[in-house]
């Protein structure tokens, strides 16, 4: 097991490479210490949602030893900024988002545990790894003389994807020429097809706000209507989920609730979130938010429970996506949204591939790692990658993806389900 000492003592020993200059044999060696002491010093870093900024001066440190041609930050938001980073004129973009999903409880997840075979730590795959792995692989194509490239590293990924909107919506001129984005999100290095839609929903509750002793009052509270609304929406949601041939299963979970500031009130307000991944056919539609389609799938769910006098909204969706990649190579569809539908405007001719190391099934969790072996794996796939878009071999939408499938990101027109009556 390394220790903090450890990697303070490889950092002090380490040999001051510079990527653009040869070394032989030692690059190999040299690289491989690079990933590991780089992705344990990002791992220590809380770069919550919100925190992003925490993160961007390590990063530009290490971006800035890249000697890139141009290296910026696109303000977003408040302190919270869009790292981009170019080599030449771009015609490839690696792109994967800063921010991590809260550590829920979980004590030393901003302490990196680091062994031969694994860094455990929140953001170890999802998204540090790629991070790491997508700058690996950009050493290796300065290596190699290669150009015209660059990185873009985006904010909020993990809540509304404000970063990949910003840039979406207003691109800078540098990356005009670009004609593929691989986009990182941690699939096992196998090349995702197509990704689910991504649909946000906030839930509240109201009441008579009264003393907790006034039994004679038997309205129920909003904490009993959205405990009720939540328990019906799971129970009709086994039935009602939608299966789609190519796509899966629709999915969904609850997050979020709040009610009450006092433990002798009865609350007046309760809150929750329920966000789902949805399937083409059940995705919520501009013509459903327009009123002039019902809803299917687990959206016709949730709205079915809702109780008398409860609203429900949508905060943020995304659409199921058709992604890119090669006939030759093993891909396969991903039950999760990413930042692929918004980047996507990026690619002059709407080619995005998403792929890195790490497994989805460990992101997000208290124990959330990524093994060396497939870091290094990563490194390889994204290399090679990239040097096929660089040799003027591009990616194209894959055969046995749905023709229904939608090409980009849906317009949000927020909807809001009044108190029924």
């Amino acid at each position: 097991m390394f220790t903090t000492a450890d990697l303070d003592r490889s950092r002090n020993s380490a040999v001051c490479l510079n990527p653009r200059s040869g070394n032989g044999a030692s690059w190999a060696s040299y690289d491989h210490a690079w990933c590991r002491r780089t992705l344990a010093d990002l791992c220590a870093v809380d770069s919550t949602t919100g925190r992003e900024a925490h993160l961007s001066s390590r990063l530009l440190r290490e971006l800035t030893r890249l000697e890139p041609d141009s290296l910026c930050e696109l303000p977003v938001v408040g302190e919270r900024c869009n790292l981009l980073a170019t080599w030449g004129t771009p015609r490839l973009l690696l792109s994967t988002h800063l921010d991590v999903v809260p550590a829920a409880g979980w004590k030393g997840a901003f302490t990196p545990s680091v062994d031969a075979q694994e860094l455990t730590a929140r953001g170890a795959c999802d998204a540090k790894g790629q991070i790491v792995a997508q700058l690996a692989a950009i050493r290796r194509l300065i290596r190699l003389g290669l150009t015209d490239f660059a990185w873009l590293g985006v904010v909020d990924e993990e809540r509304d994807s404000l970063g990949a909107r910003s840039v979406a919506s207003n691109p800078p001129a540098v990356l005009s020429e670009v004609e593929v984005v691989i986009n990182g999100e941690p699939t096992g290095n196998v090349i995702a097809s197509a990704q689910q839609g991504f649909e946000r929903w906030s839930l509240e509750c109201t009441s008579e706000v009264r003393h907790g002793a006034c039994t004679e009052k038997r309205a129920a509270g909003a904490v009993s209507q959205l405990i009720g609304w939540l328990h019906r929406f799971e129970s009709a949601g086994q039935q009602q989920a939608a299966h789609h041939s190519f796509f899966g299963l629709e999915s969904y979970n609850i997050s979020g609730l709040s009610a009450g500031e006092a433990h002798n009130i009865v609350a007046p307000v309760a809150r929750s979130e329920v966000t789902l991944r949805t399937v083409p056919a059940c995705a919520t539609t501009d013509g459903e938010m327009l009123g002039e389609k019902s809803p299917v799938g687990l959206v016709a769910a949730l709205e079915q429970a809702r109780p008398a006098g409860a609203h429900l909204e949508l905060q943020h969706r995304s659409a199921p996506l058709a992604l890119s990649g090669w006939s030759d190579l093993v891909a396969a569809p991903v039950a999760f949204g990413s930042d692929a539908v918004h980047l996507i405007q990026l690619s002059r001719q709407g080619l995005v591939v998403m792929v890195g190391p790490g497994s989805i099934g460990s992101a997000h969790t208290d124990r959330e790692s990524i093994q060396w072996t497939a870091f290094a794996s990563g490194v390889d796939v994204l290399e090679a990658l990239s040097r096929r878009v660089l040799a003027g071999e591009l990616p194209s939408r894959l055969p046995g993806v749905p023709r229904e499938v939608s090409g980009g990101s849906s317009r949000l027109n927020s909807r809001r389900f009044g108190a029924r009556r």
